[in-house]
Protein backbone atom coordinates (compact mmCIF):
# COMPACT_ATOMS: atom_id res chain seq x y z
CA UNK A 1 0.00 0.00 0.00
CA UNK A 2 2.62 2.71 1.00
CA UNK A 3 4.76 1.50 -2.50
CA UNK A 4 1.19 2.14 -3.79
CA UNK A 5 0.95 5.67 -2.45
CA UNK A 6 5.05 6.48 -3.09
CA UNK A 7 4.41 6.05 -6.89
CA UNK A 8 1.12 7.90 -7.03
CA UNK A 9 3.21 10.73 -5.10
CA UNK A 10 6.34 10.48 -7.96
CA UNK A 11 3.67 10.48 -10.87
CA UNK A 12 1.81 13.85 -9.88
CA UNK A 13 5.05 15.61 -8.85
CA UNK A 14 6.59 14.72 -11.99
CA UNK A 15 3.47 15.74 -13.82
CA UNK A 16 2.95 19.01 -12.01
CA UNK A 17 6.38 20.30 -12.75
CA UNK A 18 6.81 23.95 -12.60
CA UNK A 19 9.75 25.85 -13.93
CA UNK A 20 9.45 28.57 -11.08
CA UNK A 21 11.81 30.93 -13.22
CA UNK A 22 10.46 34.31 -11.35
CA UNK A 23 10.63 33.36 -7.97
CA UNK A 24 14.65 31.69 -8.92
CA UNK A 25 15.67 35.13 -10.56
CA UNK A 26 13.99 37.12 -7.90
CA UNK A 27 16.13 35.15 -5.24
CA UNK A 28 19.50 35.79 -6.79
CA UNK A 29 18.88 39.43 -5.71
CA UNK A 30 18.79 39.29 -1.65
CA UNK A 31 19.41 41.72 1.00
CA UNK A 32 23.42 41.93 1.76
CA UNK A 33 25.11 40.12 3.64
CA UNK A 34 27.22 42.00 6.97
CA UNK A 35 30.86 42.58 6.33
CA UNK A 36 31.09 42.55 10.39
CA UNK A 37 29.48 41.17 13.10
CA UNK A 38 26.58 43.31 14.33
CA UNK A 39 24.40 43.17 17.45
CA UNK A 40 22.07 40.85 15.83
CA UNK A 41 22.33 38.82 12.88
CA UNK A 42 20.35 35.99 10.97
CA UNK A 43 22.05 33.28 8.74
CA UNK A 44 19.44 31.61 6.08
CA UNK A 45 20.24 28.21 5.43
CA UNK A 46 17.32 27.11 3.01
CA UNK A 47 13.89 25.48 4.00
CA UNK A 48 13.00 27.28 7.05
CA UNK A 49 16.42 27.00 9.06
CA UNK A 50 17.86 29.86 10.66
CA UNK A 51 21.00 31.03 12.77
CA UNK A 52 19.90 33.50 15.06
CA UNK A 53 23.32 35.49 16.43
CA UNK A 54 23.68 38.11 19.06
CA UNK A 55 27.12 39.02 20.54
CA UNK A 56 26.30 36.31 23.35
CA UNK A 57 24.70 33.57 22.41
CA UNK A 58 23.74 32.04 18.93
CA UNK A 59 19.61 30.51 18.42
CA UNK A 60 19.34 27.79 15.73
CA UNK A 61 15.93 27.16 14.08
CA UNK A 62 14.91 23.73 12.34
CA UNK A 63 18.84 23.73 10.68
CA UNK A 64 18.26 21.13 8.26
CA UNK A 65 22.34 21.00 6.51
CA UNK A 66 22.19 17.72 5.26
CA UNK A 67 19.46 17.77 2.46
CA UNK A 68 20.01 14.75 1.53
CA UNK A 69 18.47 13.37 -2.00
CA UNK A 70 15.78 11.13 -1.38
CA UNK A 71 13.72 11.47 -4.15
CA UNK A 72 10.18 10.61 -1.64
CA UNK A 73 11.79 6.58 -2.08
CA UNK A 74 15.58 6.61 -0.53
CA UNK A 75 15.95 6.56 3.10
CA UNK A 76 18.15 9.21 4.54
CA UNK A 77 19.86 10.01 7.45
CA UNK A 78 22.33 13.08 8.89
CA UNK A 79 25.24 13.57 6.81
CA UNK A 80 28.02 13.75 9.43
CA UNK A 81 30.38 15.42 6.77
CA UNK A 82 28.32 18.04 5.36
CA UNK A 83 27.03 18.61 8.93
CA UNK A 84 30.46 19.14 10.29
CA UNK A 85 31.61 21.35 7.28
CA UNK A 86 28.42 23.72 7.74
CA UNK A 87 28.77 23.85 11.55
CA UNK A 88 32.83 24.64 11.36
CA UNK A 89 31.63 27.34 8.49
CA UNK A 90 28.91 29.20 10.79
CA UNK A 91 31.15 28.85 13.62
CA UNK A 92 29.10 26.77 15.78
CA UNK A 93 31.23 25.37 18.35
CA UNK A 94 31.62 21.89 19.37
CA UNK A 95 30.94 22.08 23.19
CA UNK A 96 33.75 21.80 25.51
CA UNK A 97 33.16 18.58 26.86
CA UNK A 98 33.27 17.32 23.75
CA UNK A 99 35.99 14.18 23.68
CA UNK A 100 37.81 15.60 20.58
CA UNK A 101 38.18 19.49 20.00
CA UNK A 102 39.98 18.70 16.61
CA UNK A 103 38.83 20.90 13.56
CA UNK A 104 37.83 23.46 16.13
CA UNK A 105 37.68 27.04 14.57
CA UNK A 106 39.97 28.94 16.30
CA UNK A 107 36.93 31.54 16.98
CA UNK A 108 35.69 29.16 19.19
CA UNK A 109 38.66 29.42 21.50
CA UNK A 110 37.84 33.00 22.02
CA UNK A 111 35.84 33.19 25.21
CA UNK A 112 33.50 36.34 24.38
CA UNK A 113 32.47 33.94 21.13
CA UNK A 114 28.69 33.25 20.99
CA UNK A 115 28.30 29.77 21.86
CA UNK A 116 24.63 27.60 20.77
CA UNK A 117 22.45 28.23 23.64
CA UNK A 118 19.05 26.89 22.23
CA UNK A 119 18.12 24.75 19.57
CA UNK A 120 14.70 24.57 18.61
CA UNK A 121 12.46 23.05 15.97
CA UNK A 122 9.26 23.95 14.42
CA UNK A 123 8.09 20.24 13.83
CA UNK A 124 8.97 16.97 13.19
CA UNK A 125 9.60 16.54 9.89
CA UNK A 126 12.90 15.60 8.36
CA UNK A 127 13.54 18.60 6.70
CA UNK A 128 13.19 20.66 10.39
CA UNK A 129 14.23 18.29 12.78
CA UNK A 130 16.36 15.63 11.46
CA UNK A 131 19.75 17.23 11.85
CA UNK A 132 19.04 18.84 15.03
CA UNK A 133 19.99 16.35 17.88
CA UNK A 134 23.50 15.94 16.13
CA UNK A 135 23.90 19.68 16.21
CA UNK A 136 22.84 19.69 20.08
CA UNK A 137 25.11 16.89 20.29
CA UNK A 138 27.81 19.32 18.64
CA UNK A 139 27.49 22.24 20.78
CA UNK A 140 26.41 20.77 24.35
CA UNK A 141 22.84 22.42 23.48
CA UNK A 142 19.52 22.45 24.80
CA UNK A 143 16.93 21.46 22.68
CA UNK A 144 12.69 22.08 22.08
CA UNK A 145 11.57 19.91 20.22
CA UNK A 146 7.84 17.75 20.56
CA UNK A 147 8.78 15.00 23.08
CA UNK A 148 7.26 12.52 19.95
CA UNK A 149 11.07 13.03 18.64
CA UNK A 150 12.72 11.02 21.41
CA UNK A 151 13.60 8.16 19.14
CA UNK A 152 14.80 9.91 16.31
CA UNK A 153 17.08 11.99 18.99
CA UNK A 154 18.20 8.57 20.62
CA UNK A 155 18.77 6.75 16.99
CA UNK A 156 21.30 10.21 16.41
CA UNK A 157 22.81 9.65 19.32
CA UNK A 158 23.87 5.66 18.44
CA UNK A 159 24.50 6.68 15.30
CA UNK A 160 27.05 9.18 16.15
CA UNK A 161 28.36 6.87 19.66
CA UNK A 162 30.98 5.35 17.22
CA UNK A 163 33.14 8.36 16.08
CA UNK A 164 35.98 9.45 17.40
CA UNK A 165 34.96 12.85 18.16
CA UNK A 166 32.15 12.00 19.99
CA UNK A 167 29.94 14.45 21.34
CA UNK A 168 29.10 15.03 24.99
CA UNK A 169 25.81 13.52 24.69
CA UNK A 170 24.81 13.49 28.65
CA UNK A 171 25.08 16.85 28.55
CA UNK A 172 22.67 17.38 25.78
CA UNK A 173 20.29 14.60 26.71
CA UNK A 174 20.01 15.83 29.89
CA UNK A 175 18.47 19.35 28.56
CA UNK A 176 16.24 18.27 26.19
CA UNK A 177 13.21 20.69 26.59
CA UNK A 178 9.65 19.55 25.78
CA UNK A 179 7.42 21.59 24.38
CA UNK A 180 4.32 21.81 26.34
CA UNK A 181 6.26 23.67 29.39
CA UNK A 182 7.08 26.86 26.67
CA UNK A 183 3.29 26.87 25.11
CA UNK A 184 0.55 28.92 26.19
CA UNK A 185 -0.49 31.61 29.65
CA UNK A 186 2.01 30.14 31.88
CA UNK A 187 4.95 28.89 29.78
CA UNK A 188 8.06 28.73 30.77
CA UNK A 189 11.28 31.11 30.30
CA UNK A 190 13.09 29.86 27.09
CA UNK A 191 17.10 29.68 28.46
CA UNK A 192 18.16 32.60 26.47
CA UNK A 193 19.67 35.80 27.95
CA UNK A 194 19.98 38.49 24.96
CA UNK A 195 16.79 36.64 23.02
CA UNK A 196 13.16 36.72 24.26
CA UNK A 197 11.63 33.75 22.83
CA UNK A 198 7.46 33.25 22.25
CA UNK A 199 6.56 30.01 20.55
CA UNK A 200 2.55 29.36 19.37
CA UNK A 201 1.50 26.04 17.91
CA UNK A 202 -0.27 26.72 14.63
CA UNK A 203 -1.57 24.37 12.02
CA UNK A 204 1.30 22.62 9.32
CA UNK A 205 0.38 22.97 5.65
CA UNK A 206 -2.07 20.31 4.41
CA UNK A 207 -0.64 18.63 1.05
CA UNK A 208 -0.30 15.67 -0.31
CA UNK A 209 3.03 14.70 0.61
CA UNK A 210 2.46 15.56 4.74
CA UNK A 211 -0.57 13.09 4.52
CA UNK A 212 1.50 10.27 4.24
CA UNK A 213 3.94 11.53 6.38
CA UNK A 214 3.23 9.88 10.41
CA UNK A 215 1.72 12.45 12.78
CA UNK A 216 4.28 10.83 15.40
CA UNK A 217 7.58 9.57 15.02
CA UNK A 218 7.36 5.95 15.69
CA UNK A 219 9.13 4.47 18.85
CA UNK A 220 10.83 1.51 16.61
CA UNK A 221 12.92 3.83 14.50
CA UNK A 222 16.21 3.68 13.13
CA UNK A 223 18.26 5.26 10.57
CA UNK A 224 18.49 5.29 7.60
CA UNK A 225 15.23 5.96 7.22
CA UNK A 226 12.34 6.83 5.23
CA UNK A 227 11.15 10.36 5.30
CA UNK A 228 7.60 9.09 6.14
CA UNK A 229 8.86 8.05 9.28
CA UNK A 230 10.18 11.06 10.84
CA UNK A 231 6.78 12.30 11.95
CA UNK A 232 5.40 15.84 12.29
CA UNK A 233 4.31 16.53 16.31
CA UNK A 234 3.58 19.96 17.07
CA UNK A 235 4.20 22.70 14.52
CA UNK A 236 5.15 26.00 16.21
CA UNK A 237 6.12 29.54 14.75
CA UNK A 238 8.35 31.02 16.44
CA UNK A 239 8.31 35.07 17.66
CA UNK A 240 12.15 36.15 18.74
CA UNK A 241 12.54 39.75 20.14
CA UNK A 242 15.96 41.41 20.21
CA UNK A 243 15.87 44.50 22.25
CA UNK A 244 12.83 46.18 20.66
CA UNK A 245 12.78 44.27 17.46
CA UNK A 246 10.83 41.44 16.54
CA UNK A 247 11.00 38.49 14.14
CA UNK A 248 8.42 36.24 13.48
CA UNK A 249 9.37 32.39 11.78
CA UNK A 250 6.25 30.97 10.42
CA UNK A 251 7.45 27.02 10.11
CA UNK A 252 4.70 25.80 7.89
CA UNK A 253 2.02 27.57 5.68
CA UNK A 254 -1.22 25.85 7.39
CA UNK A 255 -4.22 27.75 8.27
CA UNK A 256 -3.07 30.20 10.96
CA UNK A 257 -6.38 31.57 12.09
CA UNK A 258 -6.59 34.29 14.54
CA UNK A 259 -3.53 33.14 16.72
CA UNK A 260 -1.35 36.25 16.17
CA UNK A 261 -4.34 38.48 16.21
CA UNK A 262 -5.49 36.84 19.72
CA UNK A 263 -2.20 36.91 21.45
CA UNK A 264 -1.82 40.81 19.96
CA UNK A 265 1.17 39.96 18.47
CA UNK A 266 3.86 42.31 16.71
CA UNK A 267 6.63 41.59 14.51
CA UNK A 268 9.07 44.14 12.26
CA UNK A 269 10.01 41.10 10.45
CA UNK A 270 8.34 37.85 9.48
CA UNK A 271 9.88 34.92 7.49
CA UNK A 272 7.03 33.24 5.72
CA UNK A 273 7.35 30.08 4.84
CA UNK A 274 5.24 29.45 1.08
CA UNK A 275 5.83 25.89 0.86
CA UNK A 276 2.72 23.72 -0.61
CA UNK A 277 0.66 27.16 -0.02
CA UNK A 278 0.60 26.61 -4.01
CA UNK A 279 -1.42 23.60 -3.99
CA UNK A 280 -4.11 25.46 -1.03
CA UNK A 281 -6.87 27.39 -2.66
CA UNK A 282 -6.87 31.06 -3.44
CA UNK A 283 -8.40 32.55 -0.99
CA UNK A 284 -5.89 30.19 1.60
CA UNK A 285 -3.45 32.67 -0.13
CA UNK A 286 -5.63 35.83 0.93
CA UNK A 287 -6.18 34.44 4.79
CA UNK A 288 -2.55 33.48 5.20
CA UNK A 289 -0.92 37.06 4.78
CA UNK A 290 -4.11 38.78 6.23
CA UNK A 291 -3.58 36.28 9.36
CA UNK A 292 0.23 36.70 9.37
CA UNK A 293 1.91 39.57 7.89
CA UNK A 294 -1.13 42.16 8.58
CA UNK A 295 -1.94 40.81 11.67
CA UNK A 296 1.53 41.60 13.25
CA UNK A 297 1.77 44.75 11.07
CA UNK A 298 5.23 43.42 9.74
CA UNK A 299 6.90 45.79 6.73
CA UNK A 300 10.11 43.32 5.78
CA UNK A 301 8.60 39.97 4.59
CA UNK A 302 11.21 36.85 3.64
CA UNK A 303 9.72 34.26 1.64
CA UNK A 304 11.14 30.87 2.88
CA UNK A 305 10.53 27.05 2.46
CA UNK A 306 10.54 27.64 -1.77
CA UNK A 307 13.64 26.22 -2.40
CA UNK A 308 14.81 22.24 -3.26
CA UNK A 309 16.03 20.89 -0.62
CA UNK A 310 17.73 17.84 -1.86
CA UNK A 311 20.23 20.21 -3.20
CA UNK A 312 23.54 20.71 -0.76
CA UNK A 313 24.74 23.79 0.00
CA UNK A 314 27.85 23.85 -1.67
CA UNK A 315 30.21 26.46 -0.99
CA UNK A 316 31.27 29.11 -2.31
CA UNK A 317 28.39 29.39 -4.77
CA UNK A 318 25.52 29.39 -2.34
CA UNK A 319 22.74 29.59 -4.44
CA UNK A 320 19.18 27.83 -3.98
CA UNK A 321 17.28 26.24 -6.62
CA UNK A 322 12.87 26.55 -6.45
CA UNK A 323 11.34 23.25 -6.37
CA UNK A 324 9.92 22.13 -9.44
CA UNK A 325 6.64 20.80 -7.94
CA UNK A 326 5.20 23.66 -6.84
CA UNK A 327 3.63 26.57 -8.56
CA UNK A 328 5.89 29.01 -6.11
CA UNK A 329 5.85 31.53 -9.52
CA UNK A 330 2.15 32.14 -8.92
CA UNK A 331 2.53 32.56 -5.08
CA UNK A 332 5.21 35.05 -5.08
CA UNK A 333 2.82 36.79 -7.72
CA UNK A 334 0.30 37.15 -5.87
CA UNK A 335 2.15 38.01 -2.63
CA UNK A 336 4.07 40.66 -4.79
CA UNK A 337 0.76 42.48 -5.30
CA UNK A 338 -0.47 42.19 -1.83
CA UNK A 339 2.91 43.70 -0.10
CA UNK A 340 2.47 47.08 -3.12
CA UNK A 341 -0.96 47.44 -2.04
CA UNK A 342 -0.50 46.60 1.91
CA UNK A 343 3.05 48.77 1.74
CA UNK A 344 5.11 46.10 2.59
CA UNK A 345 8.54 44.71 1.51
CA UNK A 346 8.74 41.38 -0.26
CA UNK A 347 12.61 40.25 0.34
CA UNK A 348 14.91 37.11 -0.17
CA UNK A 349 18.01 36.26 2.41
CA UNK A 350 21.14 35.36 1.39
CA UNK A 351 22.06 32.15 2.02
CA UNK A 352 25.00 31.07 4.62
CA UNK A 353 25.90 34.51 5.18
CA UNK A 354 25.31 36.95 8.16
CA UNK A 355 22.55 39.69 7.32
CA UNK A 356 20.77 42.10 9.34
CA UNK A 357 16.85 41.38 8.40
CA UNK A 358 15.86 44.89 9.65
Amino acid sequence: MLLGNMRFILLALLCSGCVNSEIGSASLHTVEPLDKPAGLSVVFLGTTSFLVETSTEQLLLDGYISRSRHMLVFPIQPSSKRLDNMLHDLLICKSTGASNLRGQNAKCRTPDHPRLALVLAMHGHYDHMMDLPYIAGWAGAPMLSDPSDAPLWSETRELTSERSEAFNWTLAESARLPIEDYLGPRAKTLPMKSLNIRLFETEHNDNLISRFIKPKTPGQFRFPSLIWNMGLGRNLSVLVRHKNRKMLFIGSAGKIGTVFSDADVEADVVFLSIGGLSVRPHEEWDEYWLNVVLATGAKRVYLTHWDDHQKPLKAPDYRLKPTIFEDHDAVYAHFKMLAARDDVTLLFAPVAQRFDPF
